[in-house]
Protein backbone atom coordinates (compact mmCIF):
# COMPACT_ATOMS: atom_id res chain seq x y z
CA UNK A 1 0.00 0.00 0.00
CA UNK A 2 1.06 3.39 -0.70
CA UNK A 3 0.82 4.19 3.15
CA UNK A 4 4.15 2.39 3.91
CA UNK A 5 5.81 3.86 1.06
CA UNK A 6 4.72 6.91 -0.24
CA UNK A 7 2.64 8.75 2.88
CA UNK A 8 5.75 10.15 4.64
CA UNK A 9 6.88 11.98 1.49
CA UNK A 10 4.28 12.60 -0.15
CA UNK A 11 3.78 16.68 0.33
CA UNK A 12 7.70 16.98 -0.94
CA UNK A 13 7.08 14.95 -3.51
CA UNK A 14 4.27 16.86 -4.51
CA UNK A 15 5.84 20.08 -4.44
CA UNK A 16 8.77 19.42 -6.29
CA UNK A 17 6.70 17.14 -9.18
CA UNK A 18 6.33 17.52 -12.54
CA UNK A 19 5.63 14.92 -15.29
CA UNK A 20 2.75 13.64 -17.65
CA UNK A 21 -0.43 11.95 -16.70
CA UNK A 22 -0.95 8.64 -18.22
CA UNK A 23 -3.65 8.00 -20.90
CA UNK A 24 -6.38 9.73 -20.27
CA UNK A 25 -9.50 6.89 -20.24
CA UNK A 26 -12.99 8.02 -19.09
CA UNK A 27 -15.02 5.94 -16.70
CA UNK A 28 -17.97 8.08 -15.85
CA UNK A 29 -21.45 6.84 -16.53
CA UNK A 30 -24.64 8.44 -18.63
CA UNK A 31 -26.62 9.51 -15.00
CA UNK A 32 -30.47 9.80 -15.50
CA UNK A 33 -31.13 13.12 -13.60
CA UNK A 34 -34.85 12.59 -12.66
CA UNK A 35 -36.36 16.33 -12.25
CA UNK A 36 -36.92 17.00 -8.95
CA UNK A 37 -39.79 19.29 -7.63
CA UNK A 38 -39.81 21.93 -4.70
CA UNK A 39 -42.75 21.93 -2.74
CA UNK A 40 -41.28 23.63 0.60
CA UNK A 41 -43.73 22.62 3.49
CA UNK A 42 -40.82 22.75 5.88
CA UNK A 43 -38.97 26.14 6.54
CA UNK A 44 -37.72 25.60 10.22
CA UNK A 45 -37.53 23.19 12.97
CA UNK A 46 -37.58 22.98 16.77
CA UNK A 47 -34.49 21.71 17.95
CA UNK A 48 -33.67 20.69 21.66
CA UNK A 49 -30.13 20.15 22.75
CA UNK A 50 -29.76 17.12 25.15
CA UNK A 51 -26.60 17.88 27.35
CA UNK A 52 -24.36 14.72 29.07
CA UNK A 53 -22.35 14.74 31.71
CA UNK A 54 -18.84 12.79 30.92
CA UNK A 55 -16.36 13.86 33.25
CA UNK A 56 -13.49 13.31 30.74
CA UNK A 57 -13.58 13.88 27.13
CA UNK A 58 -11.64 15.20 24.57
CA UNK A 59 -13.77 17.47 21.75
CA UNK A 60 -12.45 15.46 19.33
CA UNK A 61 -15.24 12.64 18.81
CA UNK A 62 -18.86 12.34 17.19
CA UNK A 63 -22.21 10.37 17.69
CA UNK A 64 -23.91 7.40 16.66
CA UNK A 65 -26.98 6.43 17.46
CA UNK A 66 -27.27 2.39 18.26
CA UNK A 67 -30.74 0.89 18.22
CA UNK A 68 -32.23 3.10 21.54
CA UNK A 69 -28.60 3.92 22.74
CA UNK A 70 -26.48 7.23 21.78
CA UNK A 71 -22.84 6.54 21.74
CA UNK A 72 -20.24 9.48 21.91
CA UNK A 73 -16.62 7.64 20.30
CA UNK A 74 -13.98 10.10 21.63
CA UNK A 75 -11.40 10.20 18.40
CA UNK A 76 -8.15 11.43 20.89
CA UNK A 77 -8.79 8.98 23.75
CA UNK A 78 -9.89 5.79 21.94
CA UNK A 79 -13.09 5.59 24.27
CA UNK A 80 -16.38 4.78 23.82
CA UNK A 81 -19.29 6.04 25.79
CA UNK A 82 -23.13 4.95 26.26
CA UNK A 83 -25.99 7.27 26.57
CA UNK A 84 -29.44 6.59 26.71
CA UNK A 85 -32.28 8.70 24.52
CA UNK A 86 -32.51 11.29 27.79
CA UNK A 87 -29.24 11.75 27.67
CA UNK A 88 -28.35 9.91 31.16
CA UNK A 89 -25.24 7.97 31.06
CA UNK A 90 -24.55 4.19 31.09
CA UNK A 91 -21.13 3.23 30.80
CA UNK A 92 -17.77 3.67 28.90
CA UNK A 93 -17.13 0.02 28.10
CA UNK A 94 -13.58 0.95 25.85
CA UNK A 95 -11.06 3.48 26.48
CA UNK A 96 -7.31 3.69 25.31
CA UNK A 97 -5.56 0.86 26.32
CA UNK A 98 -8.32 -1.90 25.42
CA UNK A 99 -8.80 -0.46 21.92
CA UNK A 100 -7.43 1.70 19.16
CA UNK A 101 -5.31 4.75 19.84
CA UNK A 102 -7.74 6.73 18.07
CA UNK A 103 -11.14 6.42 16.56
CA UNK A 104 -11.25 6.66 12.82
CA UNK A 105 -15.07 5.37 12.19
CA UNK A 106 -17.34 2.88 13.38
CA UNK A 107 -20.09 0.39 12.30
CA UNK A 108 -22.14 -2.56 13.19
CA UNK A 109 -21.94 -5.63 11.85
CA UNK A 110 -24.80 -7.64 13.33
CA UNK A 111 -24.72 -7.21 16.62
CA UNK A 112 -21.16 -6.61 16.85
CA UNK A 113 -19.03 -3.44 16.85
CA UNK A 114 -16.22 -2.55 14.25
CA UNK A 115 -13.88 0.03 14.52
CA UNK A 116 -11.55 1.71 11.94
CA UNK A 117 -8.24 3.52 12.64
CA UNK A 118 -6.35 3.85 9.61
CA UNK A 119 -4.91 0.77 8.43
CA UNK A 120 -6.55 -1.78 11.58
CA UNK A 121 -9.89 -3.03 12.26
CA UNK A 122 -11.10 -4.33 15.75
CA UNK A 123 -13.89 -6.11 16.26
CA UNK A 124 -15.78 -6.58 19.38
CA UNK A 125 -18.93 -8.27 20.40
CA UNK A 126 -22.10 -6.31 21.54
CA UNK A 127 -20.15 -6.24 25.02
CA UNK A 128 -17.27 -4.60 23.57
CA UNK A 129 -15.27 -7.74 24.23
CA UNK A 130 -12.72 -7.74 21.82
CA UNK A 131 -13.01 -10.73 19.07
CA UNK A 132 -10.36 -9.91 16.73
CA UNK A 133 -7.74 -7.24 15.70
CA UNK A 134 -6.54 -6.95 11.46
CA UNK A 135 -4.77 -4.83 9.04
CA UNK A 136 -5.49 -4.09 5.66
CA UNK A 137 -3.08 -5.42 3.46
CA UNK A 138 -3.00 -6.25 -0.70
CA UNK A 139 -1.09 -9.52 -2.57
CA UNK A 140 1.55 -6.68 -4.66
CA UNK A 141 0.33 -7.13 -8.19
CA UNK A 142 2.99 -4.64 -9.88
CA UNK A 143 6.39 -3.64 -9.08
CA UNK A 144 7.80 -1.05 -7.15
CA UNK A 145 9.11 0.40 -9.99
CA UNK A 146 6.28 0.02 -12.34
CA UNK A 147 4.25 1.98 -9.24
CA UNK A 148 6.59 5.05 -9.15
CA UNK A 149 6.90 5.57 -12.57
CA UNK A 150 3.48 4.48 -14.17
CA UNK A 151 0.96 4.50 -11.88
CA UNK A 152 -2.86 3.53 -12.96
CA UNK A 153 -6.36 3.86 -11.51
CA UNK A 154 -6.70 -0.15 -11.42
CA UNK A 155 -4.16 -0.21 -9.03
CA UNK A 156 -5.08 -0.72 -5.89
CA UNK A 157 -1.67 -0.07 -4.19
CA UNK A 158 -2.14 3.77 -6.00
CA UNK A 159 -4.66 4.29 -2.90
CA UNK A 160 -4.63 5.09 0.83
CA UNK A 161 -7.13 5.22 3.44
CA UNK A 162 -8.78 8.32 3.35
CA UNK A 163 -8.37 10.13 6.78
CA UNK A 164 -10.61 13.14 6.16
CA UNK A 165 -14.29 12.65 6.64
CA UNK A 166 -14.24 8.72 6.11
CA UNK A 167 -17.08 6.40 6.66
CA UNK A 168 -17.42 2.90 7.19
CA UNK A 169 -19.98 0.53 6.22
CA UNK A 170 -20.43 -2.86 5.61
CA UNK A 171 -21.74 -4.28 2.83
CA UNK A 172 -22.18 -7.97 3.91
CA UNK A 173 -21.50 -9.47 7.19
CA UNK A 174 -17.75 -9.61 5.99
CA UNK A 175 -17.06 -6.81 3.51
CA UNK A 176 -16.89 -3.34 4.59
CA UNK A 177 -16.85 -0.34 2.02
CA UNK A 178 -14.68 3.18 3.15
CA UNK A 179 -13.34 6.43 1.13
CA UNK A 180 -9.78 5.90 -0.31
CA UNK A 181 -8.00 8.25 -2.56
CA UNK A 182 -4.91 8.55 -4.02
CA UNK A 183 -1.57 10.44 -3.04
CA UNK A 184 0.79 9.98 -5.52
CA UNK A 185 2.69 12.08 -6.97
CA UNK A 186 1.56 10.90 -10.91
CA UNK A 187 -2.00 10.42 -9.84
CA UNK A 188 -3.33 12.96 -7.55
CA UNK A 189 -6.36 15.94 -7.57
CA UNK A 190 -3.99 18.73 -6.66
CA UNK A 191 -2.06 19.47 -9.29
CA UNK A 192 -3.65 20.78 -12.63
CA UNK A 193 -1.74 18.43 -15.00
CA UNK A 194 -3.30 15.62 -13.31
CA UNK A 195 -6.24 16.40 -12.17
CA UNK A 196 -8.87 15.86 -14.84
CA UNK A 197 -7.30 13.13 -15.45
CA UNK A 198 -7.10 11.82 -12.00
CA UNK A 199 -10.96 12.96 -11.38
CA UNK A 200 -11.67 10.41 -14.62
CA UNK A 201 -10.39 7.65 -13.57
CA UNK A 202 -9.45 7.38 -9.97
CA UNK A 203 -12.27 5.32 -7.87
CA UNK A 204 -13.12 6.81 -4.22
CA UNK A 205 -14.65 3.32 -2.52
CA UNK A 206 -12.20 0.28 -1.44
CA UNK A 207 -14.14 -2.77 -0.84
CA UNK A 208 -11.92 -4.48 2.41
CA UNK A 209 -12.41 -8.66 4.34
CA UNK A 210 -12.88 -7.23 7.74
CA UNK A 211 -11.90 -10.56 9.03
CA UNK A 212 -8.43 -11.10 6.44
CA UNK A 213 -7.82 -7.24 5.93
CA UNK A 214 -7.59 -8.38 2.33
CA UNK A 215 -7.76 -5.23 0.23
CA UNK A 216 -9.56 -6.94 -2.33
CA UNK A 217 -11.69 -4.44 -5.01
CA UNK A 218 -12.09 -0.74 -5.32
CA UNK A 219 -15.62 1.18 -6.82
CA UNK A 220 -16.83 3.97 -8.21
CA UNK A 221 -15.71 7.40 -9.34
CA UNK A 222 -16.44 11.26 -8.68
CA UNK A 223 -19.14 13.06 -10.70
CA UNK A 224 -18.80 14.27 -13.84
CA UNK A 225 -18.44 18.19 -11.97
CA UNK A 226 -14.64 17.50 -10.91
CA UNK A 227 -13.81 16.65 -14.69
CA UNK A 228 -15.35 19.98 -15.36
CA UNK A 229 -14.02 22.13 -12.26
CA UNK A 230 -10.50 20.27 -12.01
CA UNK A 231 -9.09 23.09 -9.99
CA UNK A 232 -10.95 22.79 -6.78
CA UNK A 233 -9.38 19.70 -4.53
CA UNK A 234 -10.60 21.73 -1.17
CA UNK A 235 -14.29 20.32 -2.09
CA UNK A 236 -13.32 17.21 -3.91
CA UNK A 237 -14.56 15.01 -0.60
CA UNK A 238 -17.86 12.98 -0.53
CA UNK A 239 -20.15 11.37 1.74
CA UNK A 240 -23.20 8.54 1.71
CA UNK A 241 -25.30 6.57 3.25
CA UNK A 242 -26.81 3.19 2.82
CA UNK A 243 -30.58 1.74 3.08
CA UNK A 244 -31.51 -1.77 2.41
CA UNK A 245 -31.51 -1.35 -0.97
CA UNK A 246 -29.60 1.48 -1.84
CA UNK A 247 -26.77 4.09 -1.66
CA UNK A 248 -26.47 7.59 -1.71
CA UNK A 249 -23.55 9.43 -2.48
CA UNK A 250 -22.97 13.02 -1.89
CA UNK A 251 -19.64 15.35 -3.78
CA UNK A 252 -18.93 18.80 -1.60
CA UNK A 253 -19.20 20.70 -4.56
CA UNK A 254 -22.41 18.54 -6.56
CA UNK A 255 -25.56 20.13 -5.90
CA UNK A 256 -26.80 16.46 -7.03
CA UNK A 257 -27.22 12.98 -5.11
CA UNK A 258 -27.02 10.12 -6.66
CA UNK A 259 -28.26 6.30 -6.45
CA UNK A 260 -26.84 3.41 -6.91
CA UNK A 261 -28.20 -0.19 -6.00
CA UNK A 262 -26.76 -2.68 -3.50
CA UNK A 263 -24.29 -3.94 -6.34
CA UNK A 264 -23.43 -0.79 -6.68
CA UNK A 265 -25.01 0.24 -10.05
CA UNK A 266 -25.64 3.65 -11.22
CA UNK A 267 -29.71 3.55 -10.82
CA UNK A 268 -30.49 7.97 -11.10
CA UNK A 269 -29.64 11.22 -9.54
CA UNK A 270 -31.57 13.94 -8.41
CA UNK A 271 -30.92 17.30 -5.83
CA UNK A 272 -31.38 20.70 -5.91
CA UNK A 273 -28.87 23.33 -5.24
CA UNK A 274 -28.94 24.83 -1.42
CA UNK A 275 -30.23 28.48 -0.26
CA UNK A 276 -27.99 31.28 -1.36
CA UNK A 277 -24.26 29.18 -1.46
CA UNK A 278 -21.45 30.87 -2.27
CA UNK A 279 -19.55 28.57 -4.70
CA UNK A 280 -16.80 30.87 -5.87
CA UNK A 281 -14.52 28.54 -5.41
CA UNK A 282 -10.55 29.65 -5.43
CA UNK A 283 -8.82 27.60 -7.75
CA UNK A 284 -5.88 25.95 -7.04
CA UNK A 285 -2.79 24.36 -8.94
CA UNK A 286 -0.65 22.24 -6.74
CA UNK A 287 -0.84 21.06 -3.40
CA UNK A 288 0.92 23.88 -1.44
CA UNK A 289 -1.82 26.54 -2.99
CA UNK A 290 -5.15 24.14 -1.91
CA UNK A 291 -3.19 23.52 1.41
CA UNK A 292 -2.40 27.40 1.99
CA UNK A 293 -6.49 28.08 1.57
CA UNK A 294 -8.29 24.89 2.94
CA UNK A 295 -9.24 26.28 6.27
CA UNK A 296 -10.91 29.73 5.11
CA UNK A 297 -11.91 28.35 1.92
CA UNK A 298 -14.00 25.65 3.76
CA UNK A 299 -15.25 28.51 6.33
CA UNK A 300 -16.20 30.53 3.93
CA UNK A 301 -17.68 29.01 0.82
CA UNK A 302 -20.56 25.96 0.35
CA UNK A 303 -20.63 23.00 0.52
CA UNK A 304 -22.33 19.78 0.61
CA UNK A 305 -21.52 17.63 3.94
CA UNK A 306 -23.08 14.84 5.58
CA UNK A 307 -26.38 12.84 4.35
CA UNK A 308 -28.80 10.20 5.44
CA UNK A 309 -31.59 8.31 4.06
CA UNK A 310 -34.24 7.31 6.51
CA UNK A 311 -35.81 4.67 4.23
CA UNK A 312 -38.65 3.80 6.46
CA UNK A 313 -40.24 7.55 5.71
CA UNK A 314 -39.03 7.82 2.69
CA UNK A 315 -36.84 10.82 3.84
CA UNK A 316 -33.52 11.79 2.41
CA UNK A 317 -31.69 14.52 4.72
CA UNK A 318 -28.72 16.32 3.14
CA UNK A 319 -26.48 19.19 5.00
CA UNK A 320 -24.39 21.69 3.73
CA UNK A 321 -22.46 25.42 4.66
CA UNK A 322 -24.05 28.59 2.40
CA UNK A 323 -20.35 30.19 3.62
CA UNK A 324 -19.26 32.76 5.59
CA UNK A 325 -18.01 35.97 4.71
CA UNK A 326 -17.09 36.70 7.94
CA UNK A 327 -14.30 33.91 8.25
CA UNK A 328 -10.84 34.18 8.90
CA UNK A 329 -7.90 32.29 8.09
CA UNK A 330 -7.62 30.75 11.12
CA UNK A 331 -11.59 29.40 11.01
CA UNK A 332 -12.82 26.04 9.55
CA UNK A 333 -15.82 24.91 8.68
CA UNK A 334 -17.49 24.84 12.02
CA UNK A 335 -17.52 28.13 11.48
CA UNK A 336 -19.55 28.28 8.53
CA UNK A 337 -23.52 29.03 8.47
CA UNK A 338 -24.81 25.89 8.13
CA UNK A 339 -27.87 24.38 6.55
CA UNK A 340 -30.43 20.98 5.79
CA UNK A 341 -32.18 20.02 2.87
CA UNK A 342 -34.86 17.14 3.51
CA UNK A 343 -36.17 15.26 0.31
CA UNK A 344 -39.40 12.66 0.18
CA UNK A 345 -38.67 10.98 -2.34
CA UNK A 346 -37.33 13.37 -4.96
CA UNK A 347 -39.07 15.79 -3.99
CA UNK A 348 -37.81 18.64 -1.87
CA UNK A 349 -40.18 19.69 0.95
CA UNK A 350 -37.95 20.84 3.24
CA UNK A 351 -34.64 23.28 3.76
CA UNK A 352 -34.03 24.71 7.12
CA UNK A 353 -31.26 25.92 9.22
CA UNK A 354 -29.31 23.93 11.87
CA UNK A 355 -26.31 24.47 14.11
CA UNK A 356 -22.68 24.11 13.19
CA UNK A 357 -21.56 20.15 12.83
CA UNK A 358 -25.41 18.94 12.51
CA UNK A 359 -25.39 15.70 10.85
CA UNK A 360 -28.18 13.15 11.98
CA UNK A 361 -26.97 10.09 13.20
CA UNK A 362 -30.71 7.75 13.87
CA UNK A 363 -34.23 8.02 14.64
CA UNK A 364 -37.02 6.59 16.70
CA UNK A 365 -40.40 6.50 16.81
CA UNK A 366 -40.56 10.20 17.64
CA UNK A 367 -37.05 11.63 16.90
CA UNK A 368 -34.69 12.26 14.69
CA UNK A 369 -31.27 12.55 16.16
CA UNK A 370 -28.53 14.22 15.38
CA UNK A 371 -24.59 14.78 16.02
CA UNK A 372 -23.26 18.37 16.39
CA UNK A 373 -22.61 19.93 19.89
CA UNK A 374 -19.11 20.21 21.11
CA UNK A 375 -18.16 23.54 23.32
CA UNK A 376 -14.62 23.47 24.44
CA UNK A 377 -14.82 26.70 26.09
CA UNK A 378 -17.44 26.01 28.70
CA UNK A 379 -16.76 22.52 28.63
CA UNK A 380 -20.16 20.79 27.47
CA UNK A 381 -21.12 18.31 25.48
CA UNK A 382 -24.60 17.16 23.45
CA UNK A 383 -26.33 15.58 20.77
CA UNK A 384 -29.45 17.37 19.28
CA UNK A 385 -33.01 15.55 18.78
CA UNK A 386 -36.36 17.27 16.82
CA UNK A 387 -39.79 15.81 16.06
CA UNK A 388 -40.42 13.67 13.02
CA UNK A 389 -41.69 16.23 10.35
CA UNK A 390 -45.20 15.65 9.61
CA UNK A 391 -45.51 15.25 5.58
Amino acid sequence: MLNNFYSKVFIVLLLVMTGCQSKKESTTSNWEIKPTAQQLSITQIGIDTVFVNLPKFSYRGFWKMDGSQLLYFDKMYGAVSIFDKTGKFVSTPLSKGKGPREIDSWCKNGSNNVLFEGYRIYQYDSKWQKIKVSSLNTDSTISKKELIDKPKASFLEVYEVKYFQNNHTMLDSTNVLFNIESPHPKFNRYFSAFAKAYYQQANIFARVNINTGKWEKNLLHYSDYYVAHPNVPNFSNWSYDMDASKLYLNFDADSLIYIYDKQLKPLYAFGRKGVDMNQKYIETTTYKEAIKVFSQERAAKGFYSAIKRIAKLDLTFRCYTTGNSEADIFDDDDANNRRMQIYKGTVLVGDVQVPSRFNIIGYDENFIYADGYLDESNEKLAFYKFKIPTL
